[in-house]
């Protein structure tokens, strides 16, 4: 007696993990690639780089925002920024909708800001 209930334990096993296994294997698999960014593409701080950042620092206002992020920003090289070393997991998971058709990391906003100028637009 007990051994039949071993058998059919063991068969049930067997099919609840097989059937897990067909599950999933056959999800599908997708290749995200970012959206090609086009050159004439302009960044705003007010518009696109400030609501980012105004997420996690609400008490702090335009201009503050602007110098915190600046004092952090290396002109030169804006990839290397310590911004990215301080913020880098949370800008790379943020989205910018930069118009209709275009949204990008919050991270390559800023880049492209910075190598625009990081100028203060409102």
């Amino acid at each position: 007696m007990m051994d039949n209930k071993v058998r059919v334990l063991k068969a049930f096993a067997t099919v609840i993990f097989l059937t897990g296994a067909a599950i999933l294997t056959s999800c599908e698999n997708y290749i995200w690639s970012p959206p090609e960014i086009p050159e004439e593409i302009v960044i705003s701080f007010s518009e696109h780089i400030y609501p980012v950042c105004d997420d996690c620092h609400t008490s702090w206002n335009l201009e503050r925002t602007y110098e915190e992020l600046t004092d952090k920003l290396d002109m030169d090289d804006p990839e290397s920024s310590a911004i990215f070393t301080i913020h880098g997991s949370i800008l790379d998971n943020k989205m910018v909708q930069v118009d209709e058709d275009l949204t990008i990391k919050a991270s390559d906003a800023i880049i492209l800001w910075a190598e625009d100028g990081a100028q203060f637009n409102k």
